[in-house]
């Protein structure tokens, strides 16, 4: 009985070694993954201010990049005049440049407007400078009153502008090709309208209720 005891007596110690270890290891493994995962996370997170960076970088020259092209087209155009729509943190940067330039007569800054439709009839040309772009409601709210559009030909925007067609697109940070883009616009009022009537007419084809419905339901058919 002693030799039977002794031997139990071996096989736990031996069991709670095993156990020892199996636990040890599996808190091994979880401090590896844990470590792991937390390296995707603050890799991401890394990623995503890294993009947010950029963005704001971006969004900064293109503050530069609207002041200076506008100072130039205002030395030829002095009847010419300027509304800023939206609202961000580089709004005051943008006040602050329009003032040291002697444009705030000329810029006006509107905010963020709700009603934002019933401005777009009155003007005479959308000068959309996004760097990132889905397809542009607001563009499509321009060309649904026949307002000429220029741009960068970003993201779903020519989908939306069609160039020498409702508007003209210049490369991304193209600021001499959208100067001039501009200019062709403000000089060329049969061009200019001519591609209000197209805008009109492209919005009406595409989007017209039976257009819509008939497109939904090709969409539906297709996937049955």
């Amino acid at each position: 009985m002693s030799n039977a005891s002794n031997g139990l007596h071996i096989n736990k110690q031996r069991w709670k070694i095993f156990l020892a270890l199996m636990v040890l290891i599996v808190i091994a493994v979880s401090l590896l993954l844990a470590n792991s995962f937390v390296s995707k996370i603050a890799e991401r997170e890394k990623s995503k201010a890294t993009q947010w960076v950029e963005s704001i970088k971006k969004k900064g020259e293109l503050v530069q990049l609207s002041n200076a092209i506008f100072s130039e087209l205002k030395r030829s155009n002095s009847r010419i005049k300027l509304l800023v729509f939206g609202q961000g943190k580089l709004e005051a940067h943008l006040r602050k440049i329009s003032a040291e330039n002697n444009l705030s007569k000329s810029i006006k800054f509107c905010g963020f407007l709700y009603d934002l439709d019933n401005y777009f009839s009155h003007f005479d040309l959308v000068v959309h400078c996004a760097v990132r772009e889905g397809l542009g409601v607001s563009l499509l709210k321009a060309a649904a009153v026949g307002v000429p559009i220029a741009a960068f030909r970003v993201g779903g925007i020519p989908e939306v502008v069609h160039h020498k067609e409702t508007g003209l697109l210049s490369e991304l940070g193209d600021k001499e090709s959208l100067q001039k883009n501009i200019e062709y616009f403000i000089v060329n009022k049969k061009f200019r309208l001519t591609c209000s009537i197209n805008a009109k007419e492209w919005i009406k084809n595409q989007f017209s209720i039976d257009e819509m419905i008939d497109k939904h339901t090709k969409l539906y058919e297709n996937l049955i």
